[in-house]
This record gives C-alpha cells, structure tokens and sequence, in this order.
C-alpha cells in the first residue's frame, strides 16, 4: 500500500510531515504512546486492539508517540525484562509490517533514547526506515493533514487542513493537575494547530484550551479552542510505580476523527480492559 506521509523539506526548526488525504471524507488517528513491549507488564490485549483496527479500518492511521522499549537493562534499579532486546525489536517489526503504511509518524521517547546515550545506535530510527522509512523525529513535529475537499475554497481542490504537534513528552506529573499543566504548556510555544499528542506520563487526558484569536482583516475577535491529548500507555501496574505509591493508570483507546467535508475534530475515547 502506498504511505501518505511525508517529510516536508527545508520546514525549519522542527520536522513537518504532511499527510495527504484529498480523495478520502475522514480519517481516524489512534495515537500509540509509551508501548515499552519488553517490559514484564507489557499489555497484549490493547496492543493487539491498535493493530486490528488499523488492519480493519481502511481510514485508521497512527501516529507513535514514542517508548516502543522499555530498556530497563541501562537501569540498575529495575533490570528484569521479558525478553531481549533483539527480540522485541523483531516482534515489533513483524507486528507493524502488515500496517507500516498505516503510520503517519514515529516519535522516539526517553526510553528509546537511552541506546543512544549508552551505545550510540537509536532503534527507533531504524525501525521506521525499515517498515518504509516512515517520518521519524527524536523530538517534536508538525503534522498537516490534508482531508477531503473544501469547497467553500476557490480552488476546490483544496483539502481541509489540520495541524497537531506531536511530540514524546518530557518530565513528571505525579497528579492530575501538574499532567493537565504540562499539556497546557505547550500551547505557550505553539499557535495555530488543532490538537496536541504527547504521551511519556502513561495517563490519559483530554480537554481544550481556549484561546482569543483576532483576525486583523475583518477586526473581529473568535474563540478557538485547540485540544491537548496526552495518550495512555500499554503498561500495566510496573514495581517502580508501586513502590513510589502512584496511582493505576485506566488503559484508554483514543480516536481523533478528522472530517474532509467540514473542518471538524471529533475525539472519543473507551476504557480497555
């Protein structure tokens, strides 16, 4: 199957992939955050959930948020793990091959980033050249999306477009609201996108933010509302959280619904058992 991402050249400071999604009325994105599949808590049952749907769903894409190891073996407090690295790295390969088109983009997460640290090689990387050089950032990047077909343009041929920021994510949020915080912040650095993904603190959130925009041609002020998203994880309940006392973490299954026949952002969320 053909990809419809690619990376914009010469975006500046932060990568731009841009999907291309003119000739199909919507899509449905289910960000993937913090998978960590060595790890011993590794959920199968959400895991193989994500991978049905976008082998289903002709309009299901994915964007990776980062963590697809766990890599406890550079930890000295937390050395077990289910299986060698190698493994996990084929595992995954084999998983996500029947669906790499289906990936938009791959972000690398702290996690991850400790190969590089400690060995100077970033799998991560490798894993989106070799499911078909998907989009990779070891940071943040844009996503425009082109859906659809908007024909209040003078070029009707013109899709709808919408942007997101879709990043890893850094730091800790012990509570809700230092995570809500968090999410918030960004939108300090950001303007004009319509949603946020980030992942790294294993707890689902959704909500909007508003914000004043006025538009100097007809001197009229709006409200927009972006919506920040910060993605669950596929671990379950790990010793490190135990022994700090932290909270279970509800498995969620995110959907962000993008119309090509009005500008719309529709997000749903289900509880996984």
């Amino acid at each position: 199957m053909e990809r419809r991402s690619s990376l914009v050249r010469n975006s500046g400071p932060v990568p731009v992939v841009y999907f291309d999604g003119g000739d199909l009325p919507y899509i449905k994105l289910y960000p993937i955050a913090d998978i960590h599949y060595d790890a011993e808590t590794f959920d199968w049952n959400i895991f193989h959930k994500y991978l049905t749907i976008l082998k289903e769903d002709e309009h299901a894409y994915t964007i990776i948020l980062g963590d697809l190891l766990d890599a406890p073996q550079f930890l000295t407090s937390e050395p077990s793990s289910r299986m060698a690295i190698n493994k996990a790295i084929e595992e995954l390969l084999e998983h996500f091959a029947p669906v790499a088109h289906k990936i938009i983009l791959v972000c690398s997460g702290n996690h991850d980033q400790r190969f590089l640290k400690k060995a100077g090689i970033d799998p991560i990387r490798l894993f989106a050249y070799s499911l078909g050089d998907i989009p990779y950032t070891d940071h943040q990047a844009i996503v425009h999306f082109g859906i659809g077909r908007n024909p209040k343009e003078k070029n009707r041929h013109r899709p709808f477009s919408y942007t997101c920021v879709a990043t890893h994510g850094w730091g800790g949020g012990r509570t809700k609201g230092g995570r809500a915080l968090k999410l918030s912040y960004y939108l300090n650095i950001w303007e004009g996108i319509d949603f946020f993904l980030m992942g790294h603190l294993h707890s689902y959130m959704e909500f909007p933010e508003g914000r004043f925009r006025y538009n100097p041609t007809n001197k009229t002020v709006s409200i927009v509302a972006p919506r920040l998203i910060m993605a669950s994880s596929l671990l379950g309940y790990a010793k490190y959280a135990s022994r700090k006392t932290l909270n279970p973490e509800a498995k969620v299954l995110c959907e962000i619904h993008l119309s090509g026949k009005e500008k719309r952002v529709k997000i749903s969320s289900e509880v996984v058992s």
